[in-house]
């Protein structure tokens, strides 16, 4: 029926191809089955891997919000690979022009795209706990962090995998960036006693946020891609006035409950139809800023006539059947461009953002990311990167990063029920929780922070840096006494594969492979001050220089 709307269509469609609450295929994981460990680390306890499952839950009513790319991008995802704006130009009415130039924030009315619901104020999440007595809330935001913590312990500190990038990239550092391995923050909420749950949120930091044009660029760039150019301009443009014909409805979450205890929300950016098999599939929409602006964001200003052009061997597209003309498209190749190569954005995508991309999209059950770069002005090309690619590439294979999945939210679990144990004598509503793994110590070290008086996500009190108060040192001595009660934990982990304990990195997990994991969780006992404000620096990466490197994510291996 052709006069009925093509969401209407698309949810049908998705009904037949998809059903309400799916358990996955349960995970066989073979537990070590060898008579001796001749390194069984003493006092350690084992960590039960018999009932690790996935049950992936669709929410249905909304999934007619998801929108697609417009504008012709979707020839991208059927030939995924590297195309400059320039490629894309035919395919535009205006030549490319809207997609190339980026509205500035101060352009955008913000208020008129769905606001961010931090997992405690998420009423459908917390019906789900409820309904399936689940004990943490997180989204996918929320737990990436952590997970990825979690996941360099549990690898040995392993790194990425750059095979097949130019001979210039090995004498390149060749592990994750310090921005990804520094330590992180979350606040752990009580947010029904009554049922014992708890929700993870993004710790928002001490100080109000100078520079979050990235962010913002993010959210414009999205809706860029998704929206007509006249709708775009209509909807969020200040210029215009706000009109209600003009909506932006395009939140929707798919819920996963992960090994009994974890309910995780994860929003989907964007769908699509195969044309091979007619069935839709969902995928993330990813920004990424080219490297000088992610280094120096305070002066990011200084680097909009920053530039990627490529002129030879991207993709190119023919504006009358917008079939690929040049089908070459390799790792290994050095495109010619005035001032950095693809190459080097796909380098440092593989060290700051892969990880993080392949937690979300496992969680969301996505097809890959779609990846625009720009430097905050224009926009200079478009990649999709499947998630077997991304999944290759910090894990190895398939199978190794299932597992990792499974383990790491398992360990999670442990971590947080060890610390509520421990604290089950202590008056608190909320934690702030902070994880750094270290390499040089092969453990994770973690403090908690406790709060007797929980406020939720929005009312954080942040403060404005001044000339007298410029990182959480001034914070705590001059603006607001640190009368919390600190506590420091720490925590081993030992993971044996095949019998044999993993301390090196070079193994690769293959499917039939026996894995068995053991644990040691010790209450230090109250943080020092000075030990707490150092790792506090490192976390919220403050522009003031720290003399102690404890917790600086600089490791030696």
């Amino acid at each position: 029926d052709k006069t009925k709307p093509r969401d209407d269509v698309h949810a049908r469609r998705f009904l037949e191809t998809q059903i309400n609450e799916s358990e996955e295929k349960p995970f066989d994981i073979k537990t070590s089955t060898y008579k001796f460990h001749f390194n069984y680390p003493l006092n350690s306890l084992p960590i039960d891997l018999d009932d690790v499952n996935i049950i992936n839950i669709e929410n249905e009513e909304t999934f007619h919000r998801i929108p697609k790319l417009e504008h012709n991008l979707e020839v991208i995802l059927r030939k995924p690979g590297i195309y400059s704006i320039d490629a894309m130009a035919p395919l535009q009415k205006d030549g490319g022009k809207f997609l190339r130039n980026i509205p500035q924030p101060d352009e955008i009315d913000f208020s008129r795209i769905p606001d961010y619901v931090p997992p405690s104020s998420d009423a459908l999440l917390l019906k789900f706990a409820k309904e399936s007595k689940i004990k943490y809330v997180m989204s996918t935001s929320t737990i990436s962090n952590v997970l990825s913590q979690i996941y360099y312990l549990f690898s040995a500190f392993k790194g990425p995998n750059f095979s097949n990038l130019s001979e210039g990239y090995k004498f390149e550092p060749l592990k994750y960036m310090i921005s990804q391995r520094k330590p992180t923050t979350n606040f752990l909420r009580k947010i029904d006693i009554e049922n014992g749950i708890y929700a993870l949120d993004n710790d928002p930091g001490l100080f109000y946020a100078e520079h979050n044009v990235l962010m913002e660029i993010g959210k414009v760039v999205e809706r860029s891609l998704t929206l007509p150019a006249d709708f775009f301009n209509a909807a969020l443009l200040k210029s215009n006035p706000h009109n209600p014909e003009f909506l932006i409805q395009d939140d929707h979450h798919r819920f996963m409950k992960l090994n009994n205890k974890i309910c995780l929300r994860s929003q989907i950016d964007c769908y699509s139809i195969d044309p091979e098999t007619g069935k839709p599939f969902v995928f993330e929409i990813k920004t990424r800023s080219v490297s000088p602006i992610r280094y120096d964001l305070p002066n990011y200003q200084d680097y909009l006539d920053y530039r990627v052009n490529a002129y030879e061997d991207c993709i190119q597209v023919s504006k009358e059947n917008t079939t690929i003309l040049s089908e070459e498209h390799s790792l290994n190749m050095l495109f010619k461009l005035e001032l950095v190569e693809w190459m080097e954005l796909y380098y440092d995508l593989i060290r700051g953002a892969f990880l993080k991309y392949a937690f979300q999209i496992r969680i969301g059950r996505m097809d890959g990311a779609f990846v625009a770069y720009h430097n905050t002005k224009e926009i200079f090309g478009f990649e999709y990167v499947k998630t077997t690619e991304i999944e290759n590439r910090i894990f190895g294979n398939n199978v190794y990063a299932e597992i990792a999945f499974v383990c790491c939210s398992k360990i999670l679990i442990q971590i947080l029920d060890g610390l509520l144990d421990s604290l089950k004598d202590e008056k608190f509503e909320m934690i702030k929780l902070g994880m750094y793994s270290r390499a040089e110590l092969n453990k994770m070290t973690l403090f908690a922070e406790l709060y007797e008086n929980s406020s939720s996500w929005r009312d954080h009190k942040l403060v404005q840096k001044s000339e007298e108060i410029q990182d959480e040192f001034d914070y705590f001595s001059k603006y607001v006494k640190l009368t919390n009660k600190v506590i420091k934990y720490d925590f081993t982990l030992f993971v044996y594969i095949n019998g044999v304990l993993q301390i090196n990195t070079d193994f690769i997990f293959n499917e039939g492979d026996q894995i068995e994991i053991r644990y040691k969780f010790e209450k230090v006992g109250p943080a020092d001050f000075i030990d707490y404000m150092n790792f506090l620096h490192d976390a919220y990466k403050f522009d003031t220089i720290g003399i102690d490197s404890t917790y600086s994510g600089a490791w030696v291996r």
